[in-house]
């Protein structure tokens, strides 16, 4: 099922409407050969046609053969076609009839494994000794991450973030991880 988060639609399951309410980005914490893959089902969408980001984040809770779905985009009309990598959603494809763009969001989002390595670095946090094949949510280590190196992250004075100038907007969790790399001066 794909949903704007805009306050007004309802996840019918759940009764959610509000980007706070989702998990936003699961971990898959796996060895030091292959890192952490992500698993993200919220989003912004950038539409190829009018060249602007849709105004409102979307969630997604899994495709059907990597399709997620069409929709009109919001601001010029035009069908947008949603593609992702399948059962663990680390990059979606956006296709208008004016081209197609392919989301990373290791890079959009700063969850590389270079990142995870200045992290420990930085602090210590080892998220692989911690995690190593496990699933953990961006949230928990956030909040592992700034407990061990005693920052707090009440109160976002910086952001939102641009890690790419297409998109504007993004999910409030990813502005904390992004504030969080900017406390540790890793981003």
């Amino acid at each position: 099922m794909l949903m704007k988060l805009d306050g007004i639609q309802k996840e019918l399951r759940h009764g959610r409407s509000r980007e706070d309410e989702f998990e936003g980005v699961t971990l898959h914490v796996r060895d030091d050969r292959l890192g952490v893959q992500l698993d993200v089902n919220i989003f912004p969408v950038y539409c190829t046609n009018c060249q602007q980001q849709l105004p409102h984040l979307y969630y997604a809770d899994g495709s059907r053969y990597s399709l997620v779905g069409y929709f009109p985009c919001d601001l010029c009309g035009t069908t947008i076609t949603l593609i992702d990598s399948d059962n663990i959603v680390e990059y979606h494809e956006i296709y208008t009839n004016e081209g197609q763009l392919r989301v990373e969001y290791r890079k959009l989002y700063k969850l590389d494994n270079d990142v995870w390595s200045a992290v420990k670095g930085a602090t210590g946090y080892d998220i692989i000794a911690r995690y190593k094949g496990q699933k953990v949510l961006l949230a928990q280590v956030i909040t592992d991450i700034c407990a061990a190196a005693k920052i707090d992250l009440s109160k976002l004075d910086g952001g939102p973030y641009i890690t790419d100038k297409r998109f504007g907007r993004l999910p409030i969790l990813i502005n904390r991880w992004l504030w969080l790399l900017h406390r540790l001066k890793i981003a």
